[in-house]
């Protein structure tokens, strides 16, 4: 005999997607249900045990699928991984030959060592000013949103004033009289 205690753990365990799948199977037997806003309910105690077996080995089936997707996947994810690194030393190999080309090249000319060094120098220090830009932008951007956002929220929340007074209009002043 079937642990509905057992079926009821396994259920909490594994994903949302299978449940859909649990629910047609109950359903497709004319299992009787409840519905409301906090989801579908089934009295597991009146099912027929070949039917809690057809979950059961369903559940089976699909949690080994999963733990073998998971485990094809990380596989695959390893094998990415030193796929890259390899990919990554190789390109940093090729870059190291071409400069050593160059240099070599220009070995015997100090003056020519200096030009290209100085370039090098030149781009990298362009490239740390273009960065150096981009975040000011980036935190001025930030400033903007946040004090457009006060501006609303505060266009939103303002008193609205009455117009149909008119303060400076004579009549509205107190006036008094003197008695003598």
């Amino acid at each position: 005999m079937l642990n509905v205690k057992e079926l009821v753990n396994t259920l909490k365990q594994i994903d949302a997607k299978y449940h859909y799948d649990i629910f047609l199977i109950l359903k497709k037997y004319d299992i009787q249900y409840t519905k409301n806003n906090n989801g579908i309910f089934f009295s597991l105690e009146q099912i027929n045990e070949s039917i809690l077996n057809e979950i059961e080995n369903y559940l089976q089936i699909s949690v080994v699928y999963t733990d073998d997707k998971q485990e094809q996947l990380s596989f695959e994810k390893v094998d990415s991984d030193l796929l890259m690194t390899k990919e990554d030393d190789k390109n940093k190999d090729d870059k190291n030959e071409q400069f050593k080309a160059i240099s070599s090249r220009y070995s015997g000319n100090d003056e020519c060592e200096n030009i290209i060094k100085d370039v090098l120098m030149d781009d990298k220090i362009k490239v740390s000013k273009i960065l150096q830009d981009i975040e000011k932008d980036k935190h001025n951007i930030n400033k903007k949103n946040a004090v457009n956002k006060f501006s609303m929220a505060k266009k939103k929340y303002a008193k609205q004033s009455i117009s149909s007074i008119e303060f400076y209009d004579v009549s509205n002043l107190l006036t008094f009289e003197k008695n003598e």
